[in-house]
């Protein structure tokens, strides 16, 4: 049966029969109706024969205008707004005699972690940037480009570059839209009748100088009619916004052409860009990709990358554990030196503890510092220049030790 065709009795379409090693044979018939837009097994299945993904559900879970334009039903204007729950029982009525026979089942169903109400599995369209297309002057891939950029760059500690490298050759394409009622809308208008996206750059700018004037608020809060380019010869009525917003991690990653190029005495490239290790993932990565994908090079020259600031016991720092340390609090308990000290003694690059018992062996370093200090200060009251002795008159030992604070003074500048 594999590959050969069945007849669909709800519209009179082809339908490929197809084998999927996720159906079994101990529960129904070990035959079933497959929706590639419906499920991950069914995907997957799809993909593997080829099959169209057909996504006939809206975001409120009822059947849109897809059903009339790809004719899933004979009688569209029936389901047309219809809820799929309150749809079961007229198609169970419309497919007539070619229901063999109708047993009711219960059966587990996938529920939302937040809301704990049963949920529907819907292939819904993503804005992608593509990695591996080849483009520009150089005709490379989005991919070969940064990956090229990173090995002039400078890094702090050196193991970033590798990080940064690893994470940029193993990487899908960039899925950047989100399914979210709060961020950056992806600002495009879509024909619901043909469901085709509206590319057309002076209906874009029309829209960017909207947004200039009164936020990105405004594609929510105004009519499709004030949104659109009154020269655009589209009709209002014909059309709906997308509703995605652009993932977070683009709105980060963009601020070398928000911030660096618009505020006066900025370069651009940056010298530096400072953050957590955990952003070779997330800000130095994005912000690499969108450079490069539309000026050829890196935003930045150089790349720093930090540990985080743990508890004594090398917990993450959180408000609801109440294990958090303000600076203030130190500085009010110990002073402001006690905390310069600390961070001067630690090596940013890894994770850093903090605590009650730290601090106190830090206070007890200042101490011995302030001492020394203090002691020699003193030895060396009175003294004047007119009692300078000459390097060749010292003992060997002081000539020795002025050679160490040397090598010391050399080291600590460096």
């Amino acid at each position: 049966l594999e590959n050969t065709f069945a007849i669909n009795p709800l519209n009179g379409r082809t339908s490929k029969i197809v084998l999927g090693d996720h159906v079994m044979m101990d529960s129904g018939t070990g035959a079933v109706h497959t929706a590639p837009g419906h499920g991950e097994d069914d995907y997957k299945v799809g993909l593997r024969y080829n099959l169209d993904v057909i996504m006939p559900v809206d975001a409120y879970g009822k059947y849109d205008e897809t059903i009339v334009r790809e004719k899933l039903f004979r009688d569209t204007d029936k389901y047309l707004g219809l809820n799929v729950f309150k749809a079961n029982e007229l198609i169970l009525e419309e497919l007539g005699s070619s229901l063999l026979k109708r047993v009711d089942i219960r059966h587990s169903y996938p529920h939302c972690w937040r809301t704990h109400t049963p949920i529907i599995f819907r292939a819904t369209k993503q804005w992608f940037i593509s990695i591996d297309d080849k483009y520009g002057n150089k005709n490379n891939t989005l991919r070969e480009n940064a990956l090229e950029v990173v090995e002039n760059l400078k890094f702090y500690p050196e193991w970033g570059r590798n990080r940064l490298k690893a994470m940029l050759e193993g990487r899908p394409d960039w899925c950047i839209s989100r399914q979210r009622d709060w961020g950056v809308p992806i600002a495009f208008f879509r024909n619901k009748k043909t469901d085709e996206i509206i590319f057309d750059e002076k209906v874009l700018n029309y829209t960017a100088m909207i947004f200039e004037q009164k936020g990105c608020d405004a594609w929510y809060d105004l009519e499709i009619s004030e949104l659109l380019y009154p020269g655009s010869g589209l009709n209002p009525d014909d059309l709906e916004k997308t509703l995605d917003i652009l993932d977070v991690w683009f709105d980060s990653g963009i601020c070398w052409a928000a911030v660096q190029k618009r505020r006066e005495g900025m370069t651009n490239p940056a010298d530096l860009y400072l953050e957590g290790s955990d952003q070779h993932r997330g800000w130095f990565h994005s912000s690499m990709l969108q450079s490069c994908g539309t000026k050829g090079r890196a935003p930045y020259r150089g790349v720093l990358t930090h540990g985080f600031t743990l508890d004594e016991k090398g917990m993450k720092m959180s408000k609801s554990l109440g294990n958090t340390v303000a600076p203030q609090a130190v500085i009010d308990e110990y002073g402001a030196d006690i905390l310069r000290l600390w961070v001067a003694q630690s090596d940013y690059t890894v994770d850093l503890r903090i605590g009650k018992e730290i601090l106190k062996g830090v206070a007890d370093s200042y101490r011995r510092l302030r001492n020394t200090m203090r002691y020699m200060l003193g030895a060396l009251s009175g003294f004047t220049e007119a009692e300078r002795v000459d390097h060749a008159q010292m003992p060997e030992l002081e000539r020795w030790v002025l050679h160490r604070l040397a090598e010391l003074d050399v080291a600590v500048r460096a």
